[in-house]
């Protein structure tokens, strides 16, 4: 189906078309669609491409935009703004405000995107310029300008400059001249702000006396010229009662003086302030504020350049550079020194005397009360280096320890020589001196430790060490009593609690190994606790059976039960109660590993003096299944007694053995059944050559009597 349009446009920019300051850059342009009957495309979703083009041989395509999706209404027609569209790559300039309309001729051409193809659908030539865009470009010069208000209201503006965007930049009322300074906008032009200067017709040159701009006010005043006392740069005040004048505000080429009256009661807005305004937001900002009782710096969180927030510094005139002793700015505050000793420092005198609140050095940091006040750093080694102190007395006692970290009240306060710790807690390692690579994390942690390498992390954790060595605690109270041991994990809210002097021991759980004092030890799971030593024992509560036990001195392990109760009979595993799996329990037995292999002899007779017996287990056994099957001990014992083993208690049978004896005996019995079935079978034959003699007999005997009968 073919389509054509009947297309009409119009020039009309807007209703305040002769406001050259605002106008705006668009040509409304409108078209009816109808397929081929002529029938119109109504309420379609459509794409349409706009190219305006230059007069010549070949056309150039000057601009070109899309304007996706465009939407017909009943009667086919759609709207559009030439100018507001999605720019091409085909256009020859970036903007359609670009375009030069003095040139020449122009021609619009339209495309649609109808039934999956692009159709041109012809070009027009464009009659009418649009003048307001043409006029937004006049130039040149004017002779003379007058403008003569009649305006009675004090707040109308006489005569008003904007910029592109709408805002008033100068402006003369009634009662006065006001220029507005755009703060909104990051990065301005050299031209940017307000400012009063002078120009010299000989050089061609300009001087800025005065310069106010979005984040600075200058004023420039000529070194070169010897002033009088009125020289400078001056803001103040006059009473006309009296005679003299008072000065607010001096700059002179060696000073800045300001004069704030004190003698009264200040308003709100009292004292020295310079800030900013925002018209969009109809508030003020305040960048720096004095009065009798404080001076405040306000900083724009904006993105600022190289010379943006506060600085204080120092230059040299035989040098190009200048040092910022303090730098202030929305993302930093930044302090220069050029000591590496002395550093930075801030420091308390009250009462006298002087004492550092806070020293950082290129060497050390120290922050808060007397932290740090002995260390002496060596001109040699790493001695008394690479310190970081942070709270009140932390640290107050190191004199060449280096590489520590001690953070919190008192943190590793009694430390002189020790190196490498980390202490971050009230009280943390407090009366530790010469143990190095400690790491103690919490209340307390570590309190009485004065050896190395031990691990506390937790409230209180390690709390009465003093000589251990290479221990881990984690978890409040974890290790608080413990005193004198090495190599110890505890982890969990109380793990190990008690265990004062023991070695090698790992609690894992809440509460695991609170009690024990041995050493060697596995306890894991909460509240895991037995006494002894080389134990094993995992459990989950406070249960006298746990899930696993075990010893590690006699190699062993028990499931559901407890080592050395009446339930281990001697086994290095054991299991209480039922045991399964998804395959069967393999046992060695490649021939390749025995010798004097020999089959059970006399085993049909073995296996005929037991007995498989059913029977109830005593309460002494503690066996969960009452009622039960098997063997008697005792019997197979005097059989098989590789099958039987004694803890010197009690007998247990090893029923995996049985079976060897069982195999014997079927084969032995199998044997029997073999030979008796050949007899049956050669009685079977006999029994068939009787039967038939027999048979045969009774014949002879019938005919017998058959004759005797004739």
């Amino acid at each position: 189906m073919k389509t054509r349009f009947i297309l009409s446009f119009i020039l009309a920019l807007s209703p305040g078309l002769c406001t050259l300051s605002q106008i705006p850059q668009g040509l409304n342009y409108q078209a009816i669609a109808r397929d081929s009957d002529g029938k119109e495309l109504a309420n379609a979703t459509l794409q349409v491409m706009l190219a305006i083009k230059s007069d010549s041989l070949n056309p150039a395509v000057i601009w070109e935009e899309l304007h996706n999706p465009v939407l017909t209404n009943n009667f086919g027609l759609f709207t559009v703004i030439l100018g507001r569209g999605t720019r091409q790559e085909s256009s020859a300039v970036p903007y359609f405000s670009s375009i030069n309309w003095t040139t020449g001729k122009f021609y619009v051409r339209t495309k649609i995107y109808y039934q999956s193809q692009w159709k041109d659908m012809g070009t027009t030539r464009l009659w009418t310029v649009p003048f307001a865009m043409v006029a937004n470009n006049i130039g040149g010069s004017l002779p003379a300008l007058k403008v003569i208000g009649t305006e009675p209201n004090l707040d109308s503006a006489l005569f008003e400059v904007k910029n592109k965007d709408g805002k008033t930049i100068f402006a003369v009322y009634n009662e006065g001249v006001r220029v507005y300074v755009d703060d909104g906008i990051a990065g301005k032009g050299t031209k940017g702000g307000f400012a009063i200067g002078s120009f010299d017709s000989s050089k061609g040159t300009y001087q800025d006396y005065f310069l106010v701009n979005a984040d600075s006010i200058r004023a420039y005043i000529n070194t070169n010229t010897l002033k009088g006392t009125k020289g400078g740069f001056a803001i103040g005040g006059f009473d006309p009662s009296k005679a003299a004048r008072e000065e607010f505000l001096r700059v002179t080429r060696d000073s800045t003086r300001v004069y704030l009256n004190n003698t009264g009661t200040k308003a709100r807005k009292g004292g020295f302030a310079i800030g900013s305004f925002d018209n969009s937001k109809g508030n003020f900002i305040d960048y720096m504020l004095v009065s009798d009782d404080s001076i405040r710096l306000y900083i724009k969180e904006e993105a600022k350049a190289t010379k943006g927030g506060f600085a204080i510094g120092s230059f040299d005139a035989s040098k190009t550079g200048f040092a910022q002793y303090l730098s202030v700015n929305s993302k930093r505050t930044n302090v220069q020194v050029k000591d590496t000793i002395l550093g930075f420092s801030v420091t308390n005198i009250q009462g006298g005397g002087a004492a550092d609140f806070m020293r950082i050095d290129k060497i050390n940091a120290f922050i808060g009360h007397e932290t740090g006040v002995k260390v002496t750093p060596s001109t040699l080694g790493d001695q008394g280096k690479y310190n970081v102190f942070l709270g009140y007395q932390s640290g107050t006692n190191n004199t060449s320890g280096y590489r520590n970290v001690f953070m919190g009240y008192r943190a590793g306060m009694k430390n002189t020589t020790a190196e490498n710790n980390v202490f971050i807690g009230t009280e943390s390692g407090i009366n530790n001196q010469t143990g190095n690579s400690n790491t103690f994390i919490g209340y307390r942690s570590g309190f009485s430790t004065t050896t190395s390498e031990n691990t506390f992390v937790g409230h209180g954790t390690g709390y009465y060490n003093n000589t251990g060595k290479y221990n881990t605690f984690f978890g409040k109270g974890a290790g608080s009593f413990h005193e004198s041991g090495d190599y110890n994990t505890f982890l969990g809210w109380g793990a190990g609690n008690s265990n004062d002097a023991g070695n090698k021991n790992v609690f894992i759980g809440a509460g695991a190994g609170t009690n024990n004092t041995g050493s060697s030890n596995i306890f894991i799971g909460y509240n895991a606790d037995a006494s002894g030593t080389n134990k094993l024992w995992i459990n989950n509560g406070f249960s006298a059976t746990p899930l696993i036990s075990g010893d590690f001195s006699a190699r062993k392990v028990v499931i559901n039960g407890k080592a050395g109760d009446f339930t281990d009979p001697g086994y290095e595993f054991y299991v209480v109660g039922d045991a399964g799996g998804s395959t069967g329990w393999a046992s060695l037995s490649d021939v390749r590993l025995k010798t004097n292999i020999s089959a059970i002899p006399d085993a049909l007779s073995k296996v005929t003096r037991l007995h498989g017996v059913t029977f109830d287990w005593k309460p002494e056994a503690r066996m969960d299944e009452k009622h039960s099957v098997g063997l008697i001990a005792q019997e197979l014992e005097k059989e098989l007694p590789e099958a039987v083993v004694s803890d010197g208690s009690y007998m247990s049978v090893r029923y995996g053995l049985v079976s060897a004896l069982l195999v014997e005996a079927i084969k032995e019995q199998q044997s029997l059944i073999t030979v008796q079935k050949k007899q049956i079978e050669e009685l079977q034959f006999r029994v068939e050559e009787m039967r038939l003699s027999l048979e045969e007999m009774r014949n002879t005997l019938n005919e017998f009597k058959s004759m005797n009968n004739k």
